[in-house]
């Protein structure tokens, strides 16, 4: 079974790097052309369902693709962006000086439990894996994830065994393409990362309207 872990469109607080978690930013213009590509480069796909987070930037682009994929949309809560709570809306230079000390424990600690409302990088792998363990159960074909930036980075971090301290080591960007393998027939699960951050597409596109 194939599984394609797509992260959303660009919105306005990605392009001013903004931090988004759970807040509802929509797709910018940039982002809605970027999924466009991306539903082109998926559309020969035979694929069951479209799992989505339920935030607006990630049912967007499962709409965009559904448009060119004959494919059920589902929301999953599991899915959602990690929370960020007073940081969201803030840029990392803006969480510094307010947060300096507790922004640092968080940035070097994956376990860090620094309040505010800010969910830890462990418990957002955890929550992302039980989530892409429960989607497993029900399906037996390949199905493409609409998701977020820090949920596939932690999410790809546990499935290539790769410490969350270097989660960064990768991009995972817009309108991008991840594709994990899942063997099911072994006792265990069995998953192989065999494409990361595909955003040929997207640099098609652009070469294109350039």
């Amino acid at each position: 079974m194939r599984i394609y872990i797509v992260r959303h469109g660009q919105t306005a607080w990605n392009k001013t790097l903004r931090w988004q978690g759970n807040q509802d930013v929509l797709l910018d213009e940039t982002g809605i052309a970027q999924v466009n590509a991306l539903a082109e480069k998926l559309s020969p796909l035979s694929v069951s369902r479209i799992y989505s987070s339920p935030l607006k930037r990630a049912m967007v682009s499962a709409e965009i693709l559904q448009k060119k994929i004959n494919a059920d949309i589902v929301y999953r809560r599991g899915l959602r962006e990690i929370h960020l709570g007073e940081w969201e809306g803030l840029t990392t230079n803006e969480i510094i000086v307010k947060y300096g000390g507790l922004y640092g424990e968080w940035e070097e600690n994956p376990a860090a439990q620094i309040g505010l409302g800010v969910e830890n990088m462990s418990d957002l792998q955890q929550r992302a894996y039980l989530e892409l363990e429960s989607i497993n159960m029900c399906e037996t074909d390949d199905f493409i994830i609409v998701a977020h930036g820090t949920w596939a980075r932690c999410l790809l971090c546990k499935l290539l065994n790769i410490p969350l301290e270097n989660r960064m080591s990768f991009e995972v960007g817009n309108g991008g393409i991840n594709v994990v393998n899942y063997n099911k027939s072994k006792n265990s699960p069995c998953f192989t990362v065999v494409t990361l951050n595909d955003v040929s597409h997207i640099e098609k596109a652009d070469k294109d309207h350039g």
